[in-house]
């Protein structure tokens, strides 16, 4: 990934972050659509690990 990460710093070496990023080389529209998609995915990983939280003390109880 190191090979990327020094393509992108210089493209675009005020970015710091993926939503920079995309807001910066794609515009508003599409870091919108990027948000979305980051907050879906978020709120699929915190009720994976809320569910395996519940099965772990459904285990040790």
């Amino acid at each position: 990934f190191a090979p990327l990460a020094l393509r992108i710093k210089d493209l675009m070496p005020s970015a710091r972050t993926s939503g920079d990023f995309i807001r910066l080389r794609y515009g508003r529209a599409a870091w919108w659509v990027f948000m979305v998609i980051t907050a879906i995915y978020t709120l699929g990983f915190l009720i994976t690990q809320a569910m395996g939280a519940g099965i772990l003390l459904e285990a040790l109880s």
